[in-house]
């Protein structure tokens, strides 16, 4: 997803950031938490979807939204906001929508945040974010994955030490999230393989991460926005992939890895596009990818369509 202003209706709840220092008492998972039971399966049989395709829709009428996707045969679902862990679990219970997976918000929402991390040495929550609430809720309501899709500050960026500094924040956190029996993701856009003298920024925080605090939600269309093979980049990194957003990318279109976002929509559905998807998803399937999520970040047309359109062409493969 790209990294945009999201429904009032899906920005964190403040029922998140009541719980203190008891927020770090995590339960045990609910025995009502829905689980896919599909492992090893082709992904048709497992398929997600993230939430944040329909953000718009779901502000109006959540339940009618998330039940037409989930109609098509979806079957799990990963949210973009922490509120949605509360405000939609019947819907998501309901449905049977296998809620696997959140995107936080991002910790750098103003100019000061990266100096008050660094002056901090640690992560440090900006005011109302309660980062140890977010992991309650999403352990109390069955989730078993949180991750970063906002990419490093600009001055994070300026030199590799200070890029450092935010790949040991990265670690900090999944390690806290390891803790409480959560595992952290960080997800790509196609920023992460601009180039630096030590690899690609990916290659960077892969390398500086310890593998047991930090995986990787692998993006395919921002990978191919890179101007990357979304294959090679998979295998290369297939001990750390965990989760996969599946978007493909029209065809003729320039490639870039920033600054700043491409222009106009990039995104097309799932099989109509330029990737490869069925050797993207054999790649998946070799590398022990067990989540596979469709996103639709932009539409021309009715984004539910959109999704039908990739749900069909995934069962189709067999893959």
């Amino acid at each position: 997803m790209k990294k945009k202003s999201v429904p009032a209706s899906a920005r964190v709840s403040r029922r998140l950031f009541m719980g203190g220092v008891a927020a770090l008492l995590l339960p045990e998972m609910p025995a009502h938490a829905t689980r896919s039971t599909t492992k090893g399966a082709p992904y048709g049989a497992r398929l997600g979807f993230q939430a944040y395709s329909v953000r718009d829709l779901m502000v109006h009428d959540p339940d009618a939204t998330l039940g037409r996707v989930a109609a098509l045969g979806y079957r799990e679902i990963e949210l973009f906001s922490p509120a949605q862990v509360i405000d939609y679990a019947p819907i998501n219970r309901k449905l049977g929508l296998d809620v696997v997976s959140l995107h936080m918000p991002g910790f750098f929402g103003d100019k000061d945040a990266w100096a008050r991390w660094l002056a901090a040495g640690k992560p440090v929550d900006p005011a109302g974010y309660g980062l140890a609430a977010i992991v309650r809720s999403a352990r109390e309501h069955g989730l078993r994955y949180i991750g970063y899709p906002h990419g490093a500050p600009d001055e994070a960026i300026q030199t590799p030490a200070t890029y450092l500094q935010f790949v040991a924040h990265m670690d900090r956190v999944g390690a806290f999230c390891k803790r409480a029996g959560i595992t952290f993701f960080y997800h790509n856009h196609h920023h992460e393989f601009a180039a630096t003298a030590d690899g690609t920024y990916l290659d960077v925080l892969l390398r500086h991460t310890n593998p047991d605090h930090v995986c990787l939600e692998l993006d395919v269309c921002w990978v191919a926005q890179a101007g990357q093979d979304p294959v090679a980049v998979l295998t290369k990194h297939a001990s750390r992939v965990k989760l996969l957003h599946l978007k493909d990318r029209k065809p003729g279109l320039p490639t870039s890895t920033g600054p700043g976002w491409p222009e106009g929509n990039i995104f097309a559905p799932v099989g109509s596009g330029a990737l490869d998807m069925p050797a993207i998803l054999r790649a998946a399937h070799e590398a022990g990818v067990q989540h596979v999520f469709v996103e639709q970040d932009e539409s021309d047309g009715d984004v539910v369509n959109d999704l039908g359109s990739s749900f069909r062409y995934v069962k189709s493969t067999g893959l």
